[in-house]
């Protein structure tokens, strides 16, 4: 199983597989050795493979999970990536005036300005996200009314791109 888990700014690629009467998990760089058992809805006991021993409550809100372990609180969004490109593909189709970003991520490049005339398909913005390059295209024929966002900048998922009239 292949998840996004966003903590902060930071999109974090997780990995999870069955490994004999445990799992394997791959999260970033980093990977281990993991049993867990289920106590109830919200707490469950995590050991890893080195022997370290954790009971952890996870308060889940949809994808927003609040995290309580060792005297600690983590907040982490976890995501599919599947679904976060099917979202991708699903604006494309829309039409809409307003651009958005489908996922949260990094503008490394806006390729229009206010005023340009652009076809639907054509590039507008390359959003970095789980160390991805997307290419966010018109979704219409039109001209670039407005652009929202700068190289650089970081974006929430649902975060107004470009505008096109």
């Amino acid at each position: 199983m292949k998840l996004v888990a966003k903590h902060g700014e930071d999109l974090i690629p997780v990995e999870i597989s069955r490994a004999g009467d445990g799992f394997h998990a791959k999260v970033g760089d980093t990977e281990y050795e993991v049993d867990f058992l289920k106590a109830n809805d919200l707490l469950v006991s995590i050991r890893l493979g080195d022997g370290r021993q954790y009971a952890v409550v996870d308060a889940r809100d949809g994808a927003s999970h609040h995290v309580f372990f060792d005297n600690a609180r983590v907040g982490v969004e976890v995501r599919d990536p599947l679904q976060m490109q099917r979202s991708l593909r699903e604006s494309d189709v829309q039409g809409d005036s307003r651009i958005r970003a489908v996922m949260p991520g990094r503008v490394t490049r806006v390729l229009v300005a206010e005023g340009d005339s652009v076809k639907k398909g054509a590039p507008l913005v390359v959003l970095e996200a789980m160390k991805m390059e997307n290419e966010i295209r018109a979704t219409r024929d039109g001209t670039v009314e407005s652009v929202f966002v700068t190289d650089g900048q970081t974006v929430e998922s649902g975060a107004d791109l470009i505008e096109i009239v």
